[in-house]
């Protein structure tokens, strides 16, 4: 059995590169360690981190958490899409800019994007411990994804792709040659699709969806499967009039009308 949340843990980390830090909101920033409570009790729990406007294939996350062994579920596994060498943005508007003070080295550690990641059971305790409802505003780290990444490096767990670990079965899956396997996602709110190449048979989950379209894929489960109905919204054969189609190569997006 799992457990899953839609409530994140907020931290405190502090390192050489940085100052305090906790979730990337004042809003985030409310939201405490009871996920990690509530849950302790029940044996091989995980933790699910993930956010309102994900779609979530229930038969691909369902086989995905079938394969992660008991002592996985307890000890060290930090899993997600991952993101490699990300650049620090410093410009003054940036939706996702990190002042120098903050954290001062030029690129971000190994960090599983922030829609969606699960953790083991030691890793939730480990953000737990780290948050710290005192810490100043201004001295909060600005992004989840990447001080969860801070917080669990001190405690040397490291982020992996289901697309680079063996250990999971959906890595069977050629299709998943790619890192975008696990989850496709970008932050564009408009129409949009993939290419059918973007989307192979165990896609667990999409991001980023509006409550309209997830009520239209909600509704066509029901008639054809989950991960039929998701490869229809998202990754159809033909694309459908005036929907933007998504290209992925390497980290940046590529619309095409």
């Amino acid at each position: 059995a799992t457990t899953t949340t839609t409530t994140t843990t907020t931290t405190t980390h502090k390192d050489n590169n940085s100052q305090n830090s906790g979730s990337h909101s004042s809003n985030q920033k409310q939201k405490k360690q009871h996920s990690h409570e509530s849950a302790a009790g029940e044996p091989g729990w995980i933790f699910v981190k993930i956010d309102d406007d994900v779609y979530l294939s229930t038969e691909a996350f369902s086989k995905l958490v079938a394969s992660i062994k008991a002592s996985q579920r307890k000890h060290k596994l930090y899993l997600g899409r991952l993101r490699h060498r990300a650049i620090v943005q410093r410009a003054k508007h940036h939706k996702w800019r990190v002042a120098e003070s903050l954290y001062s080295n030029k690129h971000f550690p190994d960090y599983a994007e922030g829609p969606m990641y699960l953790l083991s059971q030691d890793a939730t305790g480990y953000l737990a411990e780290a948050f710290d409802p005192n810490v100043k505003q201004d001295l909060v780290f600005p992004l989840e994804d990447v001080n969860t990444a801070l917080v669990l490096k001190e405690h040397h767990i490291m982020p992996k792709s289901i697309a680079d670990d063996d250990r999971f079965t959906l890595t069977r899956d050629p299709k998943l040659v790619s890192k975008h396997g696990f989850l496709l996602s970008h932050h564009e709110p408009s129409y949009w699709v993939w290419k059918p190449q973007y989307c192979p048979n165990s896609i667990v989950a999409v991001h980023a969806v509006g409550p309209e379209r997830m009520m239209q894929v909600s509704e066509s489960e029901e008639q054809r499967g989950a991960q039929s109905a998701i490869i229809n919204e998202f990754c159809p054969e033909h694309k459908p009039e005036n929907y933007t189609y998504i290209e992925l190569h390497s980290d940046h997006i590529r619309r095409q009308r």
